[in-house]
């Protein structure tokens, strides 16, 4: 890879951790979904969690699906020019479960209407 995709694949993957690691958006609801229970108990409770899912979060449920489908795109399509060992390999498997991840709960969110306890 050159020197100007690896810093695009940096800035995408920032584009995806920062709002995780502010708002635990993704893995709240993965855990608030993973639970067997009538009244499930959110991971972090933020305003995101308090009632039915806003224009805000869906935005950034977007564009966490968005940035991760970017990367798994730039990983694919620069596969010529990487080593294919292990790491590349798990790089692509964990970029395509969080693409599909970000995807399953976008559907929820603004299809479905999933509504949080």
């Amino acid at each position: 890879m050159s020197k100007r995709q690896k810093v695009w694949l940096g800035i995408l993957a920032m584009i995806f951790v920062i709002p995780e690691l502010f708002f635990q958006l993704i893995s709240n609801f993965v855990y608030i979904f993973l639970q067997n229970s009538n009244n499930p108990r959110p991971l972090v409770i933020n305003f995101f969690t308090e009632h039915t899912p806003n224009l805000v979060y869906k935005l950034l449920v977007f564009i966490q699906l968005l940035a991760s489908a970017l990367i798994f795109i730039t990983l694919i399509t620069n596969s010529k020019n990487l080593k294919k060992n292990f790491f590349y390999y798990l790089a692509v498997f964990c970029s395509l479960i969080l693409c599909i991840i970000a995807g399953f709960i976008f559907y929820l969110i603004t299809f479905v209407n999933i509504r949080f306890p």
